[in-house]
């Protein structure tokens, strides 16, 4: 999903840098972030989402997902 694999990568990514409290803070926000898109309906969902918004398509859909409907 675009803004869990944003997040992933950037917004929340641990730094070398940073500090302990901010490493503990992304690494918990992450882990909830994962937690709540695991759900089964959520993915489907935002698989559909995503393949309907023409900026993403079907980039952020694994090869698992992708079937013929």
């Amino acid at each position: 999903m675009p803004v869990l694999h944003l997040f992933e990568t950037s917004v929340v990514a641990v730094q070398e840098d940073d500090s302990a409290l901010t490493r503990s803070i992304k690494s918990r926000t992450l882990g909830y972030l994962q937690q709540m898109y695991s759900d089964p309906n959520t993915q489907e969902l935002l698989n559909i989402a995503t393949t309907l918004d023409p900026r993403f398509r079907m980039n952020y859909v694994s090869e698992d997902n992708k079937t013929d409907r």
